[in-house]
């Protein structure tokens, strides 16, 4: 029978379950949308924040010193596989304060420690950085490792032979970041 005055209820009722599961769908992939958007956010944002404190980190390297007492130079620089310690005229933990810093980066348990301490006088390279509590300034990494370049060689214990050519870090999550930071304070430029 033709309605000539609009739908009939049957009608109606069609369209308005169409249309209701239309909207359903269009829901339910806009809520996955906005969730992949916010985990891309997040994991987009952890990894500029390891880049950023990856540059710290070159930054300090950058400015290895030796430190002069007396008219003898004093060279620190070792490590292993796990830590790293060394003189340098840039502070991490007091940014913008003048001086000298005996520093020392250690991985534990999925967290990278960084410790310093203002050398003042000569005693200060005496002691241990071992007593600081230090500042995690990585956290959840599940690989950290160090590896020292001298005369075109890698090693992963680096005991006091000088400073070394160049430095590799590599920082695994769910990323692996591999950096190789050139120590220019042997060179004659």
């Amino acid at each position: 029978m033709l309605n000539k005055n609009g739908f009939t209820l049957i009608e109606a009722i069609i369209a308005i379950s169409l249309l209701s599961l239309i909207a359903l769908i269009c829901t339910g992939a806009l809520n996955i949308g906005l969730s992949s958007y916010e985990k891309i956010g997040l994991k987009t944002d952890v990894f500029e924040s390891n880049i950023f404190k990856s540059y710290k980190i070159f930054d300090q390297l950058k400015h290895i010193q030796t430190y002069k007492y007396k008219n003898r130079n004093f060279v620190i620089f070792k490590g292993d596989n796990n830590k790293l310690e060394f003189i340098s005229s840039v502070s991490i933990i007091t940014p913008g304060i003048p001086g000298i810093f005996r520093v020392k980066y250690i991985y534990d348990d999925g967290n990278l420690k960084i410790k310093e301490q203002r050398i003042l006088d000569q005693s200060y390279l005496n002691k241990s950085l071992d007593e600081i509590d230090g500042t995690i300034f990585f956290n959840n990494f599940k690989k950290f490792s160090i590896e020292y370049l001298k005369n075109s060689e890698w090693y992963e214990i680096y005991e006091n032979k000088g400073i070394p050519d160049a430095i590799k870090i590599t920082l695994e999550d769910e990323n692996k970041l591999t950096f190789i930071i050139p120590l220019l304070i042997n060179k004659k430029l």
